[in-house]
């Protein structure tokens, strides 16, 4: 929306404030809403907080989750990857999210799980197995994972668990292609990004 001035924090200076409602569109992808906020320093206004909403759509929270696995909070990127996988209020972008973005986020949780030496890897490894019984048929992240977790097994290194992803990958171009497919705001993947070890 066009900036307003408000004095949202009672201070008796006007703030700008501009609201972003857009949800996105066909080109853009989908947008994430909320506010930001310049404040008056004496001189000039200058950005002092930029406000989201929460993730509506299950592409937004895995792009968050990828966000905080990048800046090394596991925790939290554990916690969006579950929500990605397992919240049926997130909204889907495109008709497939549903499956695909799911098969990601599960995919997601195995290999943060191991970094973390968590013990729920085992538990997101069965889950591949069970909500995906035909792996030829499943997104490409469903082999990556398990490709993933049986190298871990054989080697216990990371490095050659991504090894194995990376030959399922060179197999299957569309592992990259299914995540560059949400509009010009978003985050572009490499094939580096996959499986980062």
């Amino acid at each position: 929306t066009p900036p307003t001035l408000e004095d949202i924090d009672d201070d008796r200076v006007g703030e700008v404030v501009a609201r972003q409602i857009s949800p996105g569109d066909a080109t853009t992808g989908p947008l994430r809403t909320g506010m930001t906020v310049w404040d008056w320093d004496g001189a000039s206004y200058v950005r002092s907080i930029t406000q989201l909403d929460p993730p509506r759509f299950r592409i937004q929270a895995l792009h968050e989750a990828d966000a905080a696995f990048a800046a090394q909070d596991f925790a939290q990127a554990i916690a969006l990857y579950q929500r990605a996988a397992d919240d049926p209020a997130l909204e889907n972008w495109l008709p497939d999210d549903a499956v695909t973005l799911k098969a990601y986020a599960l995919y997601r949780l195995l290999i943060t799980t191991a970094y973390t030496d968590d013990s729920q890897r085992v538990g997101f490894q069965a889950r591949l197995l069970t909500e995906y019984p035909d792996v030829a048929a499943a997104p490409p992240y469903v082999q990556m994972g398990l490709e993933f977790a049986n190298g871990l097994q054989v080697t216990n290194n990371l490095r050659a668990g991504c090894g194995e992803v990376l030959e399922v990958v060179n197999a299957r171009l569309d592992a990259v292609g299914l995540l560059n497919r949400y509009g010009s705001s978003a985050p572009v993947y490499t094939l580096a990004d996959l499986c980062p070890f």
